[in-house]
């Protein structure tokens, strides 16, 4: 099963997400794979945190020996301040004339919680994301007596979070990549994005959290030309496993705060410097988003 998520759409999941968040909804995930495109389509889909595997043999219309091989893997998970998903497809071997044939899977997970201060007065509030993935894609040279004949592998990711402080504002943090499922506009490489922000928010506001992951990846096999049989390989991968984390962190003394999901909120990606509450001040108490970063740390591909 393909998953297609194009860019309106993802907007609607994220804005739906945080309209709905007042209190723990999770874990949700769903995970997909399928072989499709040549005599019948064959996949296994799932609502629900885990994995969803596909290893299909493909058979010419002879009912000769197997000749080509399209596997597919996806999984995905969900807990309180954690999300991850994988996908990978392959597909190798030979395919007959005037056939398409391709593996994929895709995964999601999302989750939403809202978190409660304790005390009175203004509080400053650090915000804390980071997220991981790696992406992996070849290829079989194309075949100089079949210039039209192709076989590859191509892949996409996304990944959200948002904290939401009503009136206050909002942080939001998305990233994509690759040639399949959303379009953020940002078009991230591999590698490890940390994200922190500031914010003073009174302590009678609560704090909607929202986090969204998305992988999905596909391999193909293509023959367009009749009376001939193409040979090659190709393979996707998309690996975000424990890869989008986020945490909270309350500098103001005697304020502590609880969440709907008990989950503490410890992760920090780093240590950072902590601003000076008149330094928020400068651009609007309460004003969500006054100062926020984005930083790669590291690329792997």
């Amino acid at each position: 099963m393909k998953l297609m998520i194009g860019t309106a759409a993802l907007i609607g999941v994220l804005s739906l997400m945080v309209a709905s968040t007042i209190a723990f909804a999770g874990p949700s995930c769903s995970v997909g794979v399928g072989v499709h495109g040549y005599t019948s389509s064959n996949g296994d889909s799932e609502s629900g945190c885990g994995e969803a595997v596909a290893d299909i043999q493909v058979h010419d219309d002879f009912g000769d020996p197997s000749i080509a091989n399209f596997q597919a893997f996806a999984e995905a998970f969900s807990v309180p301040g954690s999300l991850g998903a994988t996908a990978v497809a392959r597909a190798n071997g030979l395919v007959p004339a005037g056939t398409n044939i391709h593996a994929t899977a895709s995964a999601s997970a999302s989750l939403t919680d809202t978190i409660t201060l304790s005390g009175t007065g203004m509080v400053l509030v650090g915000i804390y994301a980071q997220s991981h993935f790696v992406s992996t894609y070849s290829s079989s040279p194309t075949d100089p007596l079949l210039p039209q004949a192709t076989a590859g592998g191509l892949g996409g990711y996304a990944s959200s979070e948002t904290y939401d402080f009503g009136s206050y504002g909002s942080f939001t943090w998305t990233d994509c990549s690759g040639a399949l499922g959303p379009n953020c506009g940002n078009g991230v490489v591999p590698g490890t994005y940390t994200y922190r922000g500031y914010t003073l928010i009174p302590a009678s506001q609560q704090i909607n959290v929202s986090m969204f992951l998305f992988a999905e990846a596909e391999a193909y096999l293509y023959n367009p030309i009749f009376g001939t049989m193409y040979g090659g390989s190709g393979e996707g991968r998309v690996d975000a496993s424990h890869t989008l984390q986020t945490g909270i962190e309350v500098f103001t003394p005697g304020i502590t705060f609880t969440s709907e999901s008990g989950y503490d909120y410890s992760f920090r990606p780093e240590v950072v410097g902590v601003p000076e509450p008149i330094t928020l001040s400068v651009f609007g108490i309460g004003a969500a988003g006054a100062i926020a970063t984005r930083r790669r740390r590291n690329k792997s591909v």
